[in-house]
C-alpha cells in the first residue's frame, strides 16, 4: 500500500512539473517597443507618456555653432499650442546634457486641470533646422499620483 501511495505522489508531482513547464513556455515575453525619438543631437525617450511621468530629453553631439532653445509646447486647444518649458542650449559651452520636463498642473502655467496637459505635445529646436518631435500625454496615470492631478484653479 505504501509503494502504491508513493508512486501516486510521484506521478502527481511529475504531472504538476510538466504542466508548469507547458504553462511557462506558452506565455510569451511582452514585446518591448523602442519608441525613442531623435532629431539631430536631440532625443526623447518615448512617444506616449502617462500623467506623472517625466519626459527625458537627452542631448548628445551639439556642434560648436549650435545655439538656441528647446521649446516644449503643450496643446492649448484643437488648433493652437503654447510654450510650457524652454531649455537653452549652446554647443560652445556644452555639447551634451540631459534634462527632465515634467508636465504637471501649475497655476502659473495655466495648467489647471488634466485637460490642459493631455494631448499631443511638440518639441521645437529653436535656432536650428532640426525637425520637431511629437509625443502624447495620455489620460492614463501612473500609480499613486491621483492627488497631484486634482484641479487647482
Amino acid at each position: 500500500m505504501n509503494k502504491v501511495m508513493a508512486l501516486g505522489v510521484v506521478a502527481v508531482i511529475m504531472m504538476l512539473v510538466v504542466i508548469g513547464i507547458i504553462i511557462s513556455t506558452s506565455q510569451k515575453e511582452p514585446e518591448i517597443i523602442d519608441t525613442t525619438q531623435s532629431s539631430g543631437p536631440f532625443q526623447i525617450n518615448k512617444s506616449v507618456y502617462k500623467l506623472g511621468e517625466k519626459v527625458f530629453l537627452a542631448v548628445d553631439g551639439l556642434q560648436t555653432g549650435e545655439k538656441g532653445k528647446v521649446v516644449f509646447l503643450r496643446p492649448l486647444n484643437s488648433t493652437h499650442m503654447t510654450a510650457y518649458s524652454t531649455i537653452p542650449f549652446d554647443g560652445e559651452l556644452k555639447n551634451q546634457f540631459n534634462q527632465y520636463v515634467e508636465p504637471k498642473l501649475l497655476q502659473s502655467m495655466k495648467t489647471c486641470s488634466v485637460e490642459d496637459i493631455v494631448g499631443q505635445w511638440e518639441v521645437w529646436f529653436k535656432g536650428t533646422n532640426y525637425e520637431s518631435l511629437k509625443f502624447v500625454m495620455s489620460e492614463e496615470m501612473i500609480l499613486n499620483e491621483d492627488d497631484k492631478f486634482l484641479p487647482i484653479c
